[in-house]
């Protein structure tokens, strides 16, 4: 945010200690803050409302590839068969399942049995994806999770989420938007010329993303939370133990490895697959 100049009544508001926006170093409004703008044809639309504008898209049925917190995500309706086709077929995905995200458990018990342990995980403060048991006969369509009994389903996390969900879908498929074997893309440059292939529009906004993060996917199993990736709001937090180790670094197998190192009484886990990573 340190590119963002506060404007006077920003600055008014982080210097008095009566408000509480008081030393809040994110301060920033719609004049001073970031911008969220669209992108269509290679050029930036100009004179309409980014978000209204992206939710009519994506009515329409088409892909667009929308900034997120630690990179971009491909969506889709998900309840519009040809558009989560053409998804597939564009990033090459056969039979993996994609992730989804709906408003609120309201919109998600739609369509996926919903437990408390799995209420609880959903509207943890890291909302990872949860894996839940479909509903037979609900809205999503088939070719989400073809041949697979379950849905991955996430609540939203960012105000742009609930902005573009709110009132309008049953849920969005929220896939990382990134070409096969390649990590998820954080930069908007690099995302305009990659994506380009597979997406119709580009919702953006012009604060940087300095290190990229997936979403993290879990499932409750016999009563036991089972991470099938550790990132977005688990990772780096350590596991702290009682007694010291040697400081060691263990770099796991070649494909869906998990950088894990231990120092003193902590094991810093979960830093999936070095290639997301720069390294200096």
């Amino acid at each position: 945010m340190s590119t963002f100049k506060m404007c006077p009544q920003c600055q008014s508001e982080y210097e008095n200690i009566e408000d509480r926006r008081y030393h809040a170093q994110p301060n920033a409004c719609a004049d001073c803050g970031p911008q969220v703008f669209l992108y269509q044809n290679k050029r930036k639309v100009e004179n309409i409302d980014p978000i209204e504008e992206a939710v009519k898209l994506l009515k329409e049925g088409k892909i667009g590839a929308i900034k997120g917190l630690g990179g971009f995500h491909l969506a889709c309706d998900a309840t519009n068969n040809k558009a989560v086709a053409r998804l597939r077929w564009l990033k090459n995905r056969e039979t993996k399942p994609f992730a989804l995200m709906s408003s609120d458990l309201e919109k998600i018990n739609q369509y996926c049995e919903v437990k408390k342990k799995e209420e609880e995980w959903l509207i943890n403060q890291s909302r990872p994806v949860v894996l839940l048991k479909k509903k037979k006969n609900n809205l999503i369509s088939p070719l989400v999770a073809p041949n697979n009994n379950c849905l991955g389903v996430m609540l939203p996390y960012t105000p742009l989420h609930y902005l573009l969900l709110k009132d309008n879908f049953t849920a969005l498929i929220m896939t990382s938007g990134n070409i096969a074997d390649q990590p998820i893309i954080g930069d908007n440059q690099e995302a305009l010329e990659k994506l380009d292939r597979i997406a119709d529009f580009f919702l953006l906004y012009n604060r940087d993303i300095f290190n990229r993060c997936d979403d993290s996917v879990v499932k409750i199993i016999n009563g036991n939370n089972v991470f099938f990736r550790r990132s977005r709001g688990y990772v780096p937090h350590p596991i702290i133990l009682d007694f010291k180790l040697k400081e060691v670094l263990a770099l796991g197998g070649e494909l869906k490895n998990t950088i894990s190192f231990s120092k003193e009484k902590s094991i810093f886990r979960g830093f999936k697959e070095c290639r997301n990573f720069k390294f200096s």
